[in-house]
């Protein structure tokens, strides 16, 4: 027999976007600036960065209009931000140092948190999540 999952409300899918915006916010804010010059990006991180923009704007439409696809391109955001947050270091962006493992508890929280509500809800009964 199938879990019962509550409705997510448009309410509830702009509070997750809100935490999620916070939660952006806080990650910025604990990254130092680089040890040195901005490195060359080799293509395809230029390519993850643009990417990581995208669905930074994505997500933020969804979220706002109280969307369930916010949701998605929220998980997409969040997991190309924890990768982004990942390869920091092997790019020689920065060195790794405490602020780092704070800022992959945070990548990994703008994960975790709309792969938990996507888990848990469904949309409302005669909702189209593509509307």
């Amino acid at each position: 027999m199938p879990r019962h999952r509550p409705v997510l409300s448009a309410l509830g899918t702009r509070i997750v976007g809100g935490v999620m915006l916070a939660l952006y916010v806080a990650a910025v804010q604990v990254e130092p600036p680089p040890d040195g010059p901005q490195p060359v990006l080799p293509g395809w991180a230029t390519v993850l960065v643009t990417v990581n923009v995208v669905t930074l704007y994505a997500a933020a439409a969804g979220f706002a209009r109280g969307r369930r696809w916010g949701l998605r391109t929220g998980l997409a955001f969040g997991a190309t931000t924890l990768t982004s947050v990942v390869l920091c270091p092997v790019l020689g962006h920065h060195q790794i140092a405490g602020w780092w493992f704070g800022q992959l508890a945070i990548g990994a929280a703008m994960v975790l948190l709309p792969a938990a509500v996507l888990a848990g809800t469904r949309d409302q009964p005669g909702r189209s999540s593509s509307s």
